[in-house]
């Protein structure tokens, strides 16, 4: 089976949740009214290297649960 994929939307995610697999994650703006610098904003929303890596790892349990070919 395919490994577990993060979906990122710095956007309303529904879209991209239609097309998302069992077992997927969508990060997205699911709330309205974030008002900052981009950086701040994204940084609080889980947009940044650190959110999307805890959202992956998450997913997988692990860096080894999904080998590579």
């Amino acid at each position: 089976p395919p490994c577990p994929a993060v979906w990122l939307e710095a956007g309303v995610p529904h879209g991209w949740q239609a097309l998302a697999r069992p077992g997927d994650d969508v990060l997205g703006l699911r709330r309205f009214g974030a008002s900052a610098p981009g950086a701040t904003v994204y940084a609080e929303l889980g947009f940044s290297v650190t959110g999307v890596v805890r959202a992956a790892l998450a997913l997988v349990g692990s860096e080894q649960a999904c080998p590579t070919n």
